[in-house]
């Protein structure tokens, strides 16, 4: 019986508790990874769980301070050559999709 009592002490204290939100709504944080916390702004990020002791949740992200890093202007540099980067492989992503779109209608016109 005290063994019993031992698990079941385990299990109600250490088990993760599950609630109606976090089982029912899509936009919870446990179901969206990078997502944004209604209420506190904060960037719901992946941890590694052999490390999680190392998790501090009051250093995660916030949009407000991801939308300041981004519009920095020590970061304008580089992610303007990363927009350059990607302005080519748009355009060549953009051109095959029509050429697919072209191909399928030349298909259905029999």
């Amino acid at each position: 019986w005290l063994r019993r009592c031992v698990k079941e002490i385990v299990f109600s204290y250490t088990y993760p508790r599950l609630d109606m939100g976090v089982t029912k709504l899509t936009d919870h944080l446990l179901k969206a990874p990078f997502c944004v916390h209604p209420y506190t702004g904060r960037i719901c990020i992946p941890i590694d769980p052999n490390r999680c002791e190392e998790f501090d949740p009051m250093a995660v992200p916030t949009l407000s301070t991801l939308y300041e890093e981004i519009n920095s202007p020590y970061l304008k540099k580089g992610t303007q050559g990363f927009r350059d980067f990607l302005k080519p492989l748009e355009k060549e992503l953009e051109k095959s999709h029509k050429a697919k779109i072209q191909q399928s209608k030349i298909s259905l016109a029999w």
